[in-house]
């Protein structure tokens, strides 16, 4: 079987779940000037649990169809 499709998928998932959260609260804060509770750090790591929780969810999609093809 071919490794790259699935592990691409899973890292292009991570990257959107990890950067999306970081990039949204940036320019919100710009645009609304909102001086929010949350320091970077704490962005960081709430980006970082958003994106372990997603990829997750996607290696368990990837199991799903790979169960599904071996049939």
């Amino acid at each position: 079987m071919d490794w790259s499709r699935p592990v691409a998928r899973i890292l292009g998932n991570f990257g959107i779940t990890f950067f999306s959260p970081l990039a949204s609260i940036h320019i919100g804060r710009a645009i609304f000037e909102v001086v929010g509770s949350l320091d970077f750090y704490q962005t960081v790591i709430v980006s970082l649990l958003t994106a372990v929780i997603a990829t997750g969810v996607s290696i368990s999609k990837e199991a799903i169809e790979y169960g599904n093809r071996r049939k």
